[in-house]
């Protein structure tokens, strides 16, 4: 047993899974029975998979992420209609298009007289 790899058979050690791999997923998806060996490495994939998985959506650095201003105004008021506070009115938009409480705040700010009348329009009585 081998204990030491160098940098380039590491790499292709790492090919030759990849296509290993690839083979197993095409053989899956055709539905093709798998032998003992493909379905313990395909399981183990999928474990590896399941604790490496991050938790949470990363969050990126850079230019902040893109969103209709408008439609953001829209869902703002949706949840004020329906009784959601401010805040949590707010957060919950935020999560859904995945931008922070203040990116939402400073977007629907040019809307306040839309927001208001939709809020009295659709609001439950």
């Amino acid at each position: 047993m081998k204990l030491y790899e160098s940098p380039e058979e590491y790499r292709q050690t790492s090919k030759r899974q990849r296509a290993i791999a690839v083979e197993i997923a095409d053989k899956l998806a055709s539905g093709a029975v798998l032998d003992d060996a493909s379905r313990g490495f395909a399981a183990a994939i999928l474990r590896e998979w399941s604790v490496t998985h991050p938790l949470d959506k990363p969050r990126t650095s850079g230019q902040p992420p893109q969103f209709c201003h408008a439609s953001a105004a829209m869902m703002y008021a949706n949840k004020r209609a329906k009784g959601v506070p401010e805040t949590e009115a707010a957060d919950l938009v935020a999560d859904d298009l995945g931008v922070t409480r203040t990116a939402v705040v400073k977007a629907i700010k040019p809307y306040g007289e839309e927001i208001a009348a939709m809020m009295k329009t659709y609001s439950r009585k």
